[in-house]
């Protein structure tokens, strides 16, 4: 199929300013190479999905489609052994599967890789679960770690810690770690 563009005076009105393609409302349309998934997924979950348990050995696969966000976190706070707490969580829903087997916390960190994408984290704390929206976060919430312990933790955990600094001045060292802070700190 070929597309050919019709040049001449018509071929400017659905212009807008600066030659965007504009609405019939005058305004710019918006231009994206992005396609949105819906906030509804296109047929029901299956809740069988959510019978999964891990192995004699702690380890677990999964294959979740169209699940929402409050039923995967019961599930996962059950296979955790935790109890589960949220205010507010993502309005859609996840498409997810496993191509091996993992650790209850690696399944974890898995799925706050998935929360934190969409602005919320997963915090841990005495048996708890608790799904917290990134930019409304009390810090007192977030548990604090010694940086020496960062390698070790799971890389979508959301911590605090602290840095002795002996040879830099402090505004120096501001500086030179905006670029790594997250819009949360």
């Amino acid at each position: 199929m070929e597309l050919v563009e019709e040049k001449g005076k018509d071929s400017e009105k659905g212009k807008g300013k600066d030659g965007e393609q504009a609405n019939p409302d005058g305004k710019p349309a918006e231009t994206s190479d992005t396609v949105k998934r819906g906030s509804q997924p296109p047929s029901p979950p299956d809740p069988k999905e959510l019978e999964v348990a891990p192995d004699q050995n702690g380890l677990i696969s999964f294959q979740f489609q169209h699940q929402a966000w409050p039923d995967l976190l019961k599930w996962l706070a059950k296979i955790s052994n935790m109890s589960l707490d949220w205010q507010e969580l993502p309005g859609d829903y996840v498409n997810l599967a496993t191509q091996r087997k993992y650790g209850i916390e690696e399944t974890r960190n898995i799925f706050n890789g998935h929360l934190l994408a969409r602005g919320y984290t997963m915090l841990e704390k005495d048996g708890m679960l608790q799904v917290v929206k990134t930019e409304k976060i009390n810090l007192a919430l977030v548990p604090v770690v010694d940086s020496a312990d960062l390698l070790a933790l799971p890389g979508n955990r959301f911590v605090r810690t602290s840095f002795k600094l002996d040879t830099l001045l402090v505004d120096q060292i501001v500086e030179e770690l905006q670029p790594l802070k997250s819009p949360n700190g």
